[in-house]
Formats: structure tokens, sequence, C-alpha cells
């Protein structure tokens, strides 16, 4: 499986937009900042990027649940998960329907 890392993606963005790597990199790690920001903060808790993707932050409430191993009931405490939803547009577009 072919993995398109960090650096990859700033030299891609930089060579599709004729802009220098330096360039690429602030923007990429701009867009990184603005999104974490937001989720962090707990009054946004989520970020629509049109034609992308949702980030939310969403909150789960404690529950009991059992060990795999031994059947044992334990409890599972209260957290915060990421969720995030690729849109249609970008589905659509990484996974061509079949015709």
């Amino acid at each position: 499986m072919a993995k398109l890392n960090k650096t990859q993606v700033i030299t891609e963005v930089a060579q599709a937009l004729d802009i220098s790597k330096a360039e690429s990199k602030k923007y990429l790690e701009t867009l990184i900042d603005v999104v974490t920001k937001a989720l962090s903060k707990g009054k946004e808790r989520k970020v629509a990027i049109s034609g992308f993707a949702n980030f939310e932050l969403k909150s789960r409430k404690a529950r009991t649940g059992r060990n795999p191993a031994t059947g044992e009931k334990i409890k599972i405490p209260a957290k915060k998960v990421l969720k995030i939803t690729p849109l249609k547009a970008f589905k659509d577009t990484v996974i061509p329907a079949k015709k």
C-alpha cells in the first residue's frame, strides 16, 4: 500500500499551485492548526470543509462493557471522540460508482 506523507503532500501542493514548498508547508500547517484549534475550543464542535470532509468532536457517555478475554463486566468511562466523515463529492472521486 502506498502512503502519502506530509512532506509529499507539501510537494504535490507546491507543484499544483506553482508555489514554493515553504509556502505550501505554511498553508497546510495553517489549515491543520485552524481545524485543531476550532475543535479543541469546545465551542465549535464541527468543522465542515465543503467537498472534502466534516470533522466533529462528539461526547460518548460512560457505559458498561465486557472484557473479551474473560467475559468480566468493565466500566468504560465517558470520553470525547473525533469523528471524520468524508463528504459525497470526495467519496465519489476516490471511489467511483461501478457501471
